[in-house]
């Protein structure tokens, strides 16, 4: 089974860190990884949107979604280390991380990280 993969990019990435953008890319990776391996998706959407004072990061699919007891313990789990990393890489840069389950299916993750002056 293949995902239907799209990509929208709004702004301009201006006063970003390298750290910052390699960041970004990790986190894409892994859930993208993450949406071909456990969400039964049919598509998934990659958002990133630069505005003068911070960069949003959202991977949303269309696909199963994730149990509430995960949404809520997956940070003390024994499992789920890539979401673990990078909300703590996020985090790190001073920015924002969420998952939760998507409004009519699936998952959305969303990252944002102030920029730099």
């Amino acid at each position: 089974d293949s995902v239907e993969a799209d990509l929208v990019v709004s702004g301009t990435p201006l006063g970003f860190s390298p750290e910052s953008a390699h960041t970004l890319f990790v986190l894409a990776r892994e859930a993208l990884a993450n949406v071909t391996r456990h969400a039964k998706a049919r598509r998934v959407l990659v958002s990133l949107r630069y505005s003068d004072d911070h960069v949003d990061l959202v991977i949303q699919d269309d696909g199963v979604g994730a149990s509430e007891q995960m949404l809520k313990n997956y940070q003390e789990s024994s499992t789920h280390f890539g979401l673990k990393r990078s909300r703590r890489q996020v985090e790190a840069l001073g920015g924002t991380f969420e998952v939760r389950n998507g409004e009519e299916s699936g998952l959305a993750i969303r990252a944002r990280l102030p920029a730099r002056p």
